[in-house]
């Protein structure tokens, strides 16, 4: 039982110790923040540029909700149908 409380008093000590470096983390400026904007409108500038109807905004995006989407797993647990057994005349080489 004594093991078992050193054990989870280091566990908890670690976690406090964790958690004091992400509030130093997310005090912290991004770094890259300038470059990530630039690159964003960027990005926007180029998919006007390139929508196709010509008005000039870019269409939004359909959201299918996760419900109404074909499941990936479900298909592959499906049973494979049989295949029909066609029989296709074999092609010989024709002799010279």
């Amino acid at each position: 039982m004594t093991q078992r409380l050193e054990a989870v008093q280091n566990q908890l000590s670690n976690l406090y110790q964790q958690q004091a470096a992400a509030k130093e983390e997310v005090g912290k400026p991004f770094p890259y923040e300038d470059e990530l904007k630039s690159k964003s409108a960027r990005l926007v500038e180029l998919d006007t540029l390139l929508n196709i109807d010509g008005k000039g905004h870019a269409q939004p995006e359909t959201v299918v909700a996760k419900s109404a989407r074909p499941s990936v797993l479900d298909s592959l647990k499906r049973p494979v149908p049989p295949r029909s057994p066609e029989k296709k005349p074999k092609q010989h080489e024709q002799e010279r």
